[in-house]
């Protein structure tokens, strides 16, 4: 069949969005299908509503040749928009700042003005996302975190976790010296916290992998810590380097606020390493069991660093614990995932 991946993002964006894009056409292929990314560009907030009027109206029904598209599979905002009769929605995420942090948002508003016009700007988009997710045939949400929004929004999904994607080389190692972090440096990540915990640990060695708005500033904050000696920055890596750096970690920490999912839990477990997160980090709490095959701690620096060092005095714990992770992390493999995204193969449809 022909399927078509629809998403979105802003220019020169680079995270589990546009991970998860390439790990779902790639497995297309892999499964038989022809396959195409269709990518609808946008800048919060300027242009954004003209992103979402762009997939309303793109032609998502014929190839270039005029062959019918016979699927279409979108994974967020405003790529769940477009309008197929044969429309598979896994959804990552809406529009947050219009959603589950509205409030956090309107307080950072400047005027009456403007708090006037994204509050219409909000009702509209809700307006254009209830009917266009009503109208695909079926709707699955990336994890817990992402079902419980949408059904406060009246939207019932099932959980469909994305499987590990292809690019890194997954198995057991033994534990090495450092904790690693691999996340987009933005505020939401809260890698702060990740900074505050090795410097209540002085025997301990971080690296930060990943790059964002926020980089020059956390490197201001580990020189105001102390801890700049003891933490690496080494920005966005290739696929090569980055499984070394997870096979020679001690463990992962992720602790972001209300992840949607977070590939760096599932990729640090398919390592065989333990994941320390937080109880308020979304997705990666689902696949952690705490004490189990990881930590889930309080968002908190002094909750964190007493975990970092349990594991720096015994890499035995640390073996243990990675093990039970490698061994029983809950998501699915492609083929599984597709047989719920990939609709039977249609008779005819119309254009």
């Amino acid at each position: 069949m022909k399927v078509l991946v629809a998403s979105g993002a802003p220019p020169f964006a680079k995270g589990g969005a546009e991970i998860l894009l390439a790990e779902l056409c790639a497995a297309l292929q892999r499964a038989g299908h022809r396959t195409d990314a269709m990518l609808f560009r946008h800048r919060p907030f300027g242009g954004f509503t003209a992103a979402y009027l762009h997939a309303r109206l793109a032609n998502v029904h014929t190839t270039q040749d005029g062959a019918a598209i016979d699927q279409i599979i979108s994974l967020k905002y405003p790529a769940y928009t477009v309008r197929h009769p044969r429309h598979v929605c896994l959804m990552l995420h809406r529009f947050r700042p219009y959603y589950d942090l509205w409030a956090e948002f309107y307080h950072t508003l400047p005027n009456v003005r403007t708090r006037a016009k994204e509050t219409l700007r909000r009702r509209l988009i809700h307006l254009w996302d209830r009917r266009a997710l009503k109208r695909c045939t079926r709707l699955f949400a990336v994890s817990r975190e992402v079902q419980s929004r949408l059904e406060k929004s009246g939207h019932r999904a099932t959980v469909l976790y994305p499987p590990p994607r292809y690019g890194l080389e997954y198995g057991i190692s033994p534990p090495g010296d450092y904790f690693l972090c691999v996340s987009r440096m933005d505020r939401q990540k809260r890698i702060g916290l990740f900074l505050k915990a090795l410097a209540l640990v002085p025997a301990s060695r971080g690296i930060i992998v990943g790059d964002g708005p926020l980089d020059s500033l956390l490197k201001q904050q580990a020189n105001e810590l102390g801890v700049r000696h003891q933490v690496s920055f080494v920005g966005r890596v290739t696929d090569s380097e980055l499984t070394e750096y997870y096979r020679n970690a001690l463990a992962i920490v992720f602790c972001p606020h209300q992840e949607e999912f977070g590939y760096v839990a599932l990729e640090g477990m398919s390592f065989a390493k333990p994941v320390i997160t937080a109880w308020d980090s979304g997705g990666p709490t689902e696949l952690i069991s705490s004490g189990v095959t990881g930590w889930i701690v309080d968002p908190e620096p002094e909750s964190i660093a007493p975990v970092l060092r349990d594991l720096l005095l015994s890499k035995k714990l640390a073996a243990q614990v990675g093990a039970a992770a490698f061994a029983r992390h809950p998501t699915p493999s492609w083929p599984e995932a597709l047989r719920k995204l990939v609709l039977e193969a249609p008779s005819s449809h119309p254009h």
